[in-house]
């Protein structure tokens, strides 16, 4: 909708543009290895290579007394849903990237955008998450 706003905007007025993204967070509680995440094709295809080093959290839960490792809950619940084996981390991971990134290009857009208009050197650019 941005380039849409840029074609349309009066050319003569300040504006203010507001933008709102998906956040890149899981949605729902799908047990496919990275199903809860839903990225573009074209970002999650830049992470199809990439191997994700695994934090030392997942060796770490095994340390924990029995009673925790097996606690059930929505956190651990979702933690087991996103990052319980390594195909799960690595999915869940990759498409999280790939949701990232697409914020990032929608961005770059905006920008390249102002100052292909001649206006980026006059405009605030507030981002917020």
């Amino acid at each position: 909708y941005a380039e849409f706003f840029f074609q349309k905007r009066p050319k003569d007025k300040p504006f203010v543009l507001s933008v709102a993204f998906y956040p890149p967070k899981p949605v729902g509680d799908g047990r496919k290895p990275g199903g809860q995440w839903r990225p573009t094709n074209e970002t999650r295809a830049l992470y199809d290579n990439v191997t994700i080093p695994e934090p030392e959290m997942r060796k770490s839960r095994k340390s924990l007394p029995e009673f925790l490792q097996n606690k059930r809950g929505p956190g651990v619940d979702g933690w087991n849903q996103r990052y319980f084996t390594s195909e799960h981390f690595q999915a869940s991971m990759k498409n999280y990237y790939a949701l990232v990134t697409g914020v990032d290009q929608a961005c770059k857009r905006i920008v390249d955008k102002l100052k292909e208009e001649g206006l980026y050197n006059n405009t605030m650019i507030i981002f917020t998450t």
